[in-house]
């Protein structure tokens, strides 16, 4: 499966910091990520290859707790968040 700029992306954070995420890797309640293993090996630039297959959580995953989601969106609108010097909450609406 691979996402397109319909497809949903999600800017979130966790307690190490902001990251984007394919939103199927968020539960339904928006209270923990799925989380691969692998995502800790990668640096940033692979990472972000990486997501834009959006794989399917598997049962090894971990979960990781969030304690924000600060944006949902297509691939464009999510880079431009991040380059956007304005506040989250700005951009949302």
């Amino acid at each position: 499966m691979f996402c397109f700029l319909t497809e949903k992306f999600s800017v979130v954070d966790f307690e190490e910091g902001p990251q984007m995420v394919p939103s199927l890797w968020l539960s339904p309640d928006r209270e923990f990520c799925f989380w691969p293993s692998w995502a800790n090996t990668l640096d940033q630039v692979r990472y972000d290859k990486a997501i834009k297959k959006c794989p399917q959580p598997e049962e090894d995953w971990g979960r990781e707790v969030v304690l924000r989601v600060r944006a949902s969106g297509g691939m464009f609108w999510i880079c431009s968040f991040f380059k956007s010097d304005q506040e989250p909450d700005a951009l949302i609406h």
